[in-house]
């Protein structure tokens, strides 16, 4: 007897070779950033050869905002960001951009590169997705310069559910650091080959093991645009017979990784869970859950079968979850996701309810299952079209899981724009926004501005007073603008190109400083008892001991300063010298602008003022 076999399948064609990728690929959801080696100890042919490979690979992957979005980081005695992700959303660009890569021939600082990727790239404002397969291909011609910190860094990564795998090239690789720095199972993240050229040998095997969906992708870590958000959360679950076992399983699985995406805790955001049928259970109350450790460890969620009184369940989680939640704390925001496979044996009740719901303030979302879904009443059941998420199939969920919990937490109140604050700042407080116009580009001037007018303009302020923001932006100068060219015979082209180049561009950063300590921090002025400097760089400084020591005398008087730095050409080993401690508070690092980034910004700075 002969038996076909149809796979369904996707060809792609590198060179004079053609491979057929599994439908894992067109599926997966992922940020990936390549490591790629840049030391001395590469030839340049080698480099050459390494970049071929990464364009051969990103060929292989759907490349877009909704698919998979793809970084480059090249390692050498520092790390040196390449391409961020989501800086290009098509394969014909992001390959022009690896073309253009650099060899540094440096040193082989692993450590360094690997502490970037996963304390920076992965967060939303660096263009990472909560949701997504975070992933590291680490690529490697040696050994790295400092082993046990490079496994040090491979661990954290890991630890924050990076899932990393290890190329190594040639005769001299470390093999115990190239198996000890991958991911579980070792047999399908670790790779060798025995030169660059070989590394073409590899590519299948490894776009097959990258979109294998068997790495364990629990969301552990809360995402950073859910941090100190206040919410009322309720998942109204569809348990009725009209929903298939296996997949209300995997809507079980799916509620538990989106709750963990939450910033759980008493007075923040708490999670309730309704199943319904005919009636419904309520399986999770908010008031019993404290902790991700306590949601993690709650009961299953049961799949009841029988009829879909979907009306009655909204009515539930109103009465018994959300209500409650309004009177005890009307300053969190309100959010229901519904989950259902489109059918309901009382529409327009369900409707009836769903409205009620609306005028209550209550933000529903509807999450719809399959192909039976009745695109019409959705759209009545959700507050607006961007509230409602559509998959075809049960697997399908973990796609969505991004932009569910990005929207979802873009309409909480954090606890720096909401009356979690009420009357911030409660003493006397200036707030001084700096920035040098004369160097700073267009769409970084156009972010700084509305920036400044969100912070000016949040409900969480109190105006009066106590609080008084003012905006230094024009250093003073004696002659014209230094950014000029003269006329002059003495010119090359690789002069004017290095006289143009954005990372030739110098901010007078100590002269704004200055006029900053002068007329507003002297002791002669007012003195306030919080006063705080917001400083906005995005490229070198002119003077960097001039800003260093005004910055200096700033912090000596009880300045605070913050510092935002907007792009690729700003020195950041300069910047630690004019924040104030800690970093990682005070330091904020925007490589790219995305959609969330001005509210990222806004609220890192109102919880300063407001701490």
């Amino acid at each position: 007897m002969l038996v076909w076999i149809l796979l369904h399948v996707s060809v792609i064609v590198i060179g004079v070779r053609t491979f057929y990728l599994s439908r894992e690929c067109h599926e997966m959801v992922s940020d990936i950033v390549f490591l790629i080696d840049s030391s001395f100890s590469l030839h340049k042919d080698d480099f050459k050869s390494q970049l071929v490979f990464v364009k051969a690979m990103i060929d292989s992957f759907p490349i877009g905002n909704d698919r998979i979005q793809v970084g480059v980081v090249s390692i050498g005695a520092s790390h040196h960001e390449n391409i961020g992700l989501g800086e290009y959303n098509n394969n014909h660009e992001l390959k022009i951009a690896v073309g253009d890569i650099k060899h540094l021939a440096e040193l082989s600082r692993t450590h360094l590169a690997l502490r970037h990727v996963h304390t920076n790239m992965f967060r939303p404002e660096h263009g990472g997705r909560p949701g997504a397969k975070h992933q590291i291909i680490l690529i490697s011609d040696g050994r790295s310069d400092d082993e046990n910190a490079t496994l040090l860094e491979a661990s954290e990564a890991r630890r924050k559910n990076i899932e990393i795998f290890s190329v190594g090239v040639g005769h001299s690789v470390n093999t115990f650091e190239l198996r000890a720095v991958a991911s579980e199972p070792k047999h399908s993240h670790v790779f060798k080959v025995d030169n660059f050229e070989a590394l073409q040998s590899i590519i299948k095997t490894l776009v097959t093991s990258a979109c294998h969906n068997n790495h364990d992708h629990e969301i552990q870590e809360t995402v950073h645009e859910c941090l100190d958000k206040a919410a009322d959360v309720v998942f109204v679950l569809d348990g009725s017979s009209s929903m298939w076992v296996p997949d209300f399983l995997v809507l079980e699985k799916f509620v538990s990784n989106v709750s963990q995406s939450f910033d759980i805790a008493p007075n923040l955001t708490r999670v309730g869970v309704i199943a319904y049928s005919d009636t419904p259970i309520v399986v999770v109350n908010p008031n019993d859950i404290r902790t991700k450790a306590d949601l993690h460890h709650h009961q299953k969620i049961p799949h009841i079968s029988g009829n879909t009184n979907t009306a009655m369940a909204l009515e539930a989680a109103w009465s018994k979850l959300l209500e409650e939640g309004k009177s005890n704390r009307p300053d969190a925001a309100q959010i229901l996701i519904l989950l259902t496979d489109g059918h309901s044996d009382d529409n327009d009740e369900a409707l009836r309810e769903a409205k009620y719901l609306h005028s209550k303030g209550v933000e529903v979302f509807v999450v719809a299952l399959g192909g039976k879904t009745n695109s019409e009443n959705l759209g009545h059941l959700a507050n607006s079209g961007e509230y409602i998420f559509h998959v075809e199939k049960a697997k399908e969920l973990p796609n969505i899981i991004s932009q569910l919990t990005s929207r979802a937490c873009h309409v909480m109140p954090s606890l720096g724009s909401s009356g979690m604050f009420a009357h911030c700042p409660q003493v006397t407080t200036d707030v001084v926004f700096i920035y040098d116009r004369n160097s700073v580009n267009g769409p970084h001037h156009d972010f700084i501005l509305r920036t400044l007018n969100e912070v000016v303009s949040s409900s969480g302020l109190q105006s009066g007073d106590d609080l008084r923001f003012g905006v230094i932006r024009d250093a003073p100068r004696e002659s014209e603008s230094s950014s000029d060219i003269e006329l002059t015979n003495q010119w090359t082209a690789a002069y004017f190109k290095n006289e143009l180049d954005l990372d030739t561009k110098r901010a007078e950063i100590d002269l704004l400083l200055q006029k900053v300590r002068i007329r507003y921090f002297l002791p002669l002025t007012r003195v306030a008892q919080k006063k705080i400097v917001v400083l906005f760089v995005d490229s070198n400084l002119a003077n960097n001991i001039g800003a260093t020591l005004e910055a200096m005398r700033l912090k000596r008087s009880d300045v605070r300063i913050v510092v935002v730095t907007l792009g690729k050409h700003v020195d950041m080993k300069q910047i630690p010298k004019l924040a104030s401690l800690p970093h990682s508070q005070y330091i904020i690092e925007i490589p790219f602008i995305h959609k969330h980034t001005i509210q990222h910004v806004t609220e890192k700075l109102i919880k300063i003022l407001c701490d």
